[in-house]
């Protein structure tokens, strides 16, 4: 006599199949680089659960992302939790905060300076500007300009450029940070590409960066539209002149000797 499926076994296999399809959903949509997240909350689950792990896992793989491969894979050894989010093509800072919803404070911009001795990557928010004469202070330099496109390439040769992240330890070159982001709690930058972003902890990436901490970043001012300023004059009357009339002096008529 055949014995047909167990009913409990069926049961757990419809839930498996459930739970994969939302996974694949939240991996494709949110296109999550780091599924530790996802292994902590599923790992403890008994059979036929454990295989949503590794289902995670191809998914991710199969993600087409633009994040540079050397940063990717340094965070992953170092075990560290970041978010990869791709968006539309944008190439300013401003631009791609608006583009991933987040504020200009929290969005990182770096800009490859270079000195007499070497050169630097200055990270800062989106919202300020370089104050070179405070950078060329922190850095100890005689002289800072900002590099050339050509600079950029050869320093980064597998990041578009002007995609720079703030890991310019893994290109060997040293980093100096904005102290407003180091403060932060979390920040997005770029990811090596013009269409892709990292969001991490503040804290992590100065454990990995060790960048030099300081103020240079100075709030940009927005551009103030120049307004036609009408003066109002106002009309006055016409003055009128003020009729005197001549006092003559009546002479006395004299009298004849």
């Amino acid at each position: 006599m055949s014995h047909g499926p167990c009913p409990k076994r069926v049961v757990l296999e419809l839930c498996y199949l459930a739970i994969s399809v939302c996974c694949m959903l939240v991996a494709v949509c949110l296109n999550e680089a780091d599924t530790s997240t996802c292994h902590w909350r599923l790992i403890a689950l008994p059979y036929p659960f454990e295989k949503v792990e590794h289902t995670i896992d191809i998914i991710a793989t199969e993600v087409n992302m633009a994040v540079s491969a050397k940063l990717e894979q340094f965070l992953r050894e170092n075990r560290v939790k970041f978010l990869v989010m791709q968006h539309s093509l944008a190439y300013t800072a401003q631009e791609i905060a608006a583009a991933v919803h987040v504020s200009g404070k929290q969005m990182a911009k770096c800009v490859l300076v270079r000195t007499h001795q070497n050169g630097a990557l200055a990270v800062l928010p989106a919202t300020h500007r370089v104050d070179f004469k405070k950078l060329k202070s922190l850095l100890r330099a005689k002289t800072v300009s900002i590099a050339t496109e050509e600079e950029i390439k050869q320093r980064f040769p597998d990041v578009e450029v002007g995609a720079m992240s703030p890991f310019g330890n893994l290109y060997q070159v040293p980093v100096i940070l904005e102290k407003t982001l180091a403060d932060a709690e979390e920040f997005v930058f770029n990811a090596g590409s013009h269409t892709d972003t990292i969001t991490m902890r503040a804290q992590d990436v100065i454990a990995l960066v060790k960048p030099v901490i300081g103020i240079f970043g100075q709030p940009s001012s927005p551009k103030k539209k120049k307004s036609v300023v009408r003066k109002n004059k106002k009309k006055t009357a016409p003055k009128r002149k003020s009729k005197t009339r001549a006092v003559t002096k009546k002479r006395k008529p004299r009298l004849a000797k």
